[in-house]
């Protein structure tokens, strides 16, 4: 079981080291060892949209090895280890520690950035081959596993996702204050072409939903006021989609 938990969590650090600390390892819900796990995979991406998201895990203290029970050294993946089919425009993978060495019985995270282009809609899969290391005494550090995780996927879809403000067929929204500099209660204006339905849903760095609401539009600008108040801080990601069009806007949570 516990090489298991160790092969889930090996794909974590690959491709590329950063200048500095790239991310900060968040809690993990219900105690598990990564998250997003491999079945809520990674948050979409949207063409001609930058894509960022983080993925939070935490490497367990020992793993069989030979029939015994024994202590992890680290787990170490390669930058030349990844493969993306097929390929995604500025793919990277940054991983603090930046040398995406990881010790056992610690926390971290890895950055996950691209470019997509219109081309490049679709899914796109990721390999990745991942070792684990075990104390061997004399004999240093002795490679007890290797792993290749290829259930990891970034679905890219038509562009008008997660960016920047946009604005389709004359329907837009603007979200207040922004940045929120400690307000609890925040605003949304939408302007809307005609009548409708429309939901509004607000996603959390890592790609995880936080926000969801429905409400009726107006013909003309439509306020819909959202709490901030259980938000940490960061970089939050809005859509508004309704019959007629999407808008998607960044907010920052600042308290």
């Amino acid at each position: 079981m516990k090489k298991i938990f160790l092969s889930i969590t090996l794909f974590l650090g690959v491709f590329g080291t950063s200048f500095s600390q790239v991310c900060t390892p968040f809690p993990i819900p219900g105690g598990g060892f990564i998250y997003p796990d491999s079945a809520t995979n990674l948050p979409p991406a949207y063409a001609n949209s930058p894509y960022e998201t983080v993925i939070s895990f935490r490497i367990p203290t020992d793993t069989i090895y030979l029939g015994f029970n024994v202590p992890i050294s680290k787990i170490l993946v390669e930058t030349d280890s990844i493969t993306v089919t097929p390929p995604l425009t500025g793919f990277s993978f940054n991983c603090n520690p930046s040398n995406c060495s990881f010790p056992g019985g610690t926390e971290g995270c890895a950055k996950v950035s691209a470019n997509p282009t219109i081309s490049e809609v679709g899914v796109h899969f990721i390999t990745i081959i991942a070792k684990g290391y075990v104390d061997g005494g004399l004999f240093g550090e002795i490679e007890a596993t290797r792993e290749i995780i290829d259930y990891y996927k970034i679905d890219v879809g038509q562009p008008n996702g997660f960016g920047d403000l946009k604005k389709l067929d004359g329907f837009e929204a603007v979200f207040s204050p922004n940045p929120s500099n400690g307000e609890r209660k925040g605003n949304v204006s939408v302007f809307a072409p005609k009548r409708g339905r429309a939901k509004g849903k607000g996603f959390n760095p890592n790609g995880a939903l936080i926000w969801e609401q429905d409400f009726d539009l107006q013909e003309g600008m439509n306020n819909q006021s959202i709490d901030f108040g259980d938000f940490s801080n960061g970089l939050y990601f809005f859509t508004i989609q309704s019959d007629f069009g999407i808008t998607s806007a960044k907010v920052v949570i600042s308290k």
